[in-house]
């Protein structure tokens, strides 16, 4: 039975702008990031729901899509059908064996097409932001690893910095900017070595909640405590709301953890939780200054 997820959306694209008055493009809907491609009167497509790919196909009749979808062990049936200008759909879907049908919408977003944004790639997930006329980022490689350079030609060549090696390398978008094809090579070598990237989107509705959290007992006499512990129970009633826990023991903890939350697609909400004062967070005997935390 597919399960109703209150206001779930979709962050999708449409494949392109002339694609008005037929189905094929990427879509924003009610269950989660849809693609459909439309050959003649044939629809073939996914959707992403909680992180599960799940496949639909059918084919268009009178302007309407009739399909079926397949949902791991579910199957059902449905329909969709174009509101005006081709930039929304309305429809309905029922599961095998069930009677009732229940609403499905949608609606087309604009591709990302540039190189600003969340990838996945060939060493961690990479964050890229524009900056002025250059584009800086990290990457999840080693910790710390920073990438910073500019656009020549189409091309993002940069440089790139690790804990423990450094070197240059370069990107070019591909697929309609879905994707990123490029190469990479330590200071000192000739060889370059692939590095390419998809473009990741986030799932629908959902918020993480990262509780960042050193340890309240100051000795034996004292029971465990964790706040995390207490939200991430509070918050599972609703999965849409992911709750991380994370433990702060000093400085180093604190920038890590904030860094991760750049590689995250998804809305974010950081909570720090330990004792403190007016000279800022008071973490295993140390004071974290409240200008590490505004950085």
């Amino acid at each position: 039975m597919k399960r109703l997820v209150a206001l779930a959306s979709l962050l999708v694209s449409a494949h392109c702008s002339g694609s008005e008055g037929g189905f094929e493009g990427r879509w924003e809907t009610t269950f989660g990031p849809m693609e459909l491609k439309q050959k003649g009167d044939r629809i073939t497509g996914s959707y992403s729901m909680r992180g599960a790919s799940c496949a639909l196909q059918g084919q268009v009749s009178k302007g309407r899509f009739e399909f079926t979808y397949r949902e791991g062990d579910t199957a059902g049936e449905g329909w969709f059908q174009l509101g005006a200008g081709g930039g929304t759909f309305a429809g309905k879907w029922r599961s095998t064996g069930s009677q009732d049908w229940l609403e499905w919408k949608g609606k087309r977003t604009e591709r990302e097409t540039g190189f600003a944004g969340l990838w996945s790639s060939s060493y961690g997930r990479l964050r890229l932001v524009r900056e002025g006329d250059g584009i800086e980022g990290i990457y999840s490689g080693e910790g710390g690893s920073t990438i910073k350079g500019k656009i020549k030609d189409g091309r993002f060549e940069f440089r790139y910095q690790e804990p423990s090696a450094r070197g240059e390398g370069w990107f070019e978008l591909a697929d309609g900017g879905a994707s990123l094809t490029g190469k990479w090579r330590p200071d000192g070598r000739k060889d370059w070595s692939d590095w390419n990237a998809s473009r990741v989107s986030a799932e629908p509705g959902v918020t993480y909640l990262v509780v960042i959290e050193a340890r309240w007992e100051e000795d034996l006499g004292q029971q465990e405590y964790a706040f995390g512990d207490m939200l991430k129970a509070f918050f599972e009633r609703t999965p849409k709301v992911q709750v991380r826990r994370r433990a702060l023991s000093n400085a180093g903890d604190l920038q890590r953890w904030c860094r991760e939350v750049s590689l995250l697609a998804e809305p974010v909400v950081v909570c720090l939780s330990s004792h403190g004062n007016t000279e800022g967070l008071q973490v295993a005997g140390r004071t974290i200054k409240p200008e590490v935390i505004a950085d």
